[in-house]
């Protein structure tokens, strides 16, 4: 695991250092790596003990890890589909549910979220960022992001939601419930590098 996200980490910041002047894709991905790392150098200021800036990298891939442990484990890429299922593995632990209801006349959209975890998950901080970022690393001030400002539930040290619900600025709202693969043949696709 920890070979195949240095391997991405570098990826990732080879198409930075390619692309942020002209692609928004690469300039928010390089906006969020800052975030990350200035997080990293806030905590460990006044840190007993502090962390290294991948200790906040695991983090923020909790959503992920679960499919990236199974999509680096080979044994299970040519397991038939029954299989998997009886192996326990299909299911996953899941963490959120989401419902969406349009009103008559698409009048108005309801939406809801419910996250459950376990205790020691009840730490939870209400997040605000409000960040006037232009859409790539070339844009005037004119091109600010449209979704410059959300709100979200979160938890600390995550620059995420985690809960995956997210408040937007364009009146926009985004949420997630966990949808996981159920083809295991597909996990080989997951590769370090490449979009």
């Amino acid at each position: 695991m920890r070979k195949f996200l240095n391997e991405n980490m570098l990826w990732m910041k080879s198409m930075i250092a390619l692309n942020k002047k002209s692609c928004p894709v690469w300039h928010n991905v390089d906006l969020i790596l800052t975030q990350m790392n200035g997080l990293s150098m806030g905590y460990n200021k006044t840190a007993e003990n502090p962390m290294d800036p991948d200790s906040i990298l695991w983090l923020n891939l909790m959503g992920d890890l679960e499919d990236l442990e199974a999509a680096l484990d080979p044994s299970i890429h040519n397991i038939n589909f029954e299989d998997w299922v009886k192996s326990g593995q299909f299911r996953g632990d899941g963490h959120c549910s989401a419902l969406i209801k349009l009103l008559p006349g698409n009048t108005d959209l309801y939406v809801s979220h419910v996250t459950w975890n376990t205790y020691q998950s009840m730490l939870r901080i209400q997040k605000k960022y409000i960040f006037p970022f232009r859409r790539t690393g070339s844009s005037g001030p004119e091109d600010m992001n449209p979704g410059h400002t959300v709100a979200f539930s979160s938890y600390p040290g995550i620059l995420f939601s985690g809960d995956d619900f997210h408040i937007l600025s364009t009146g926009l709202v985004t949420l997630e419930t966990t949808i996981g693969n159920s083809n295991p043949a597909l996990w080989k696709n997951i590769t370090a590098t490449g979009e």
